[in-house]
């Protein structure tokens, strides 16, 4: 859990990181963004999802290998990879689609942002705990990734 909660302090820091940069002047501070009455553009803030994403994501899969499950050597396979990096795309997908919907219904970018990331959060814990960081469907010493 501690390492969904780093990743996502990374992946909501960028985010304000990139918004800030893009939109600097309309920001008084970079560290009161969420939940004030801007909202950037749609694209602008997605991108920006999807660059803190891939940086929260790394972070993650490093996390998730070393530190949180059991069997962590399985994720160092390269079928192991493979695996967490489809269902990470299947996440970052629904993080995605579910914050241009809920920007397009007129919500909160940031309220948005913070449901999504939850929603998918649970996603990501249970898809790499039963089906990429499980002993029983994968045993490949050949394949490891030596890190």
């Amino acid at each position: 859990m501690l390492a969904g909660i780093l990743s996502t302090v990374v992946d909501f820091f960028l985010t304000a990181v990139f918004l800030y940069f893009f939109y600097h002047t309309d920001y008084s501070n970079l560290f009161v963004v969420p939940f004030s009455s801007f909202e950037p553009a749609t694209s602008v803030f997605i991108v920006s999802t999807m660059i803190a994403w891939i940086a929260g994501f790394v972070l993650n899969y490093v996390l998730c290998i070393f530190f949180v499950f059991q069997y962590g050597n399985v994720g160092k396979s390269r079928l192991g990879f493979v695996k967490f990096l489809i269902f990470g795309v299947i996440g970052v997908t629904l993080t995605t689609i579910l914050t241009a919907i809920g920007i397009a219904m007129g919500f909160d970018p940031w309220l948005t942002k913070l449901i999504v990331t939850l929603i998918v959060f649970v996603f990501n814990f249970f898809t790499r705990k039963y089906f990429v960081f499980n002993i029983a469907l994968i045993h490949d010493e050949e394949n490891v990734i030596r890190l």
